[in-house]
């Protein structure tokens, strides 16, 4: 048997969250998970009719007829609409407010791939900052380190100048960090 085929069985044999998940997208950014849930619990309140459409063109196209919850089918031609209940049992996840929904729950995924890696670049920042503190103090009058008491003033200005150019950068990181986190 090959690799694809069993994986399709085993998908096939396997019922999992995903089967019954949807993904949403275009939906408000400040939308809250409460009025997604409830928008959508209400829209598809699955204990009468669903919704009808005349159509277009004197129903030619386009046109609609709602159905009973005793009329919707599965992708097999099972009749599945007779058995539909709201939410009665919450323990999954505890949320209270979706017993009576017709909606089981709502995650709400940002996209943060920008935000993680500007975090990313201020942990590496960090990292540089430490090496070039130490180089400063390295090169400062008076060390007893090795190597960097007398050293020449040229050596400290650029410790100096490469310290203050990665406190430049990790302001500017944390300042669009900022404003991404207040929007």
């Amino acid at each position: 048997m090959r690799l694809a085929s069993l994986g399709a069985q085993t998908d096939e044999d396997n019922v999992t969250c995903g089967d019954y998940t949807l993904v949403v997208e275009g939906l408000p950014v400040d939308a809250t998970e409460e009025e997604i849930r409830k928008h959508f619990s209400d829209l598809y309140e699955l204990s009468s009719p669903d919704w009808s459409s005349p159509g277009h063109l004197c129903g030619l196209w386009g046109k609609k007829v709602s159905r009973t919850p005793e009329e919707l089918t599965g992708f097999n031609g099972a009749v599945i609409g007779q058995d539909l209940e709201p939410m009665n049992d919450v323990s999954m996840h505890g949320k209270r407010n979706y017993v009576g929904s017709w909606v089981a729950d709502v995650n709400i995924a940002h996209p943060n791939g920008s935000l993680i890696r500007r975090c990313q670049a201020m942990k590496k920042y960090s990292n540089k900052l430490l090496s070039a503190r130490a180089m400063v103090k390295k090169f400062s009058e008076g060390t007893p380190f090795r190597g960097g008491n007398g050293a020449s003033k040229s050596a400290l200005a650029k410790a100096e100048k490469r310290l203050m150019a990665i406190k430049i950068k990790i302001a500017k990181t944390h300042m669009s960090l900022k404003s991404s986190a207040s929007r």
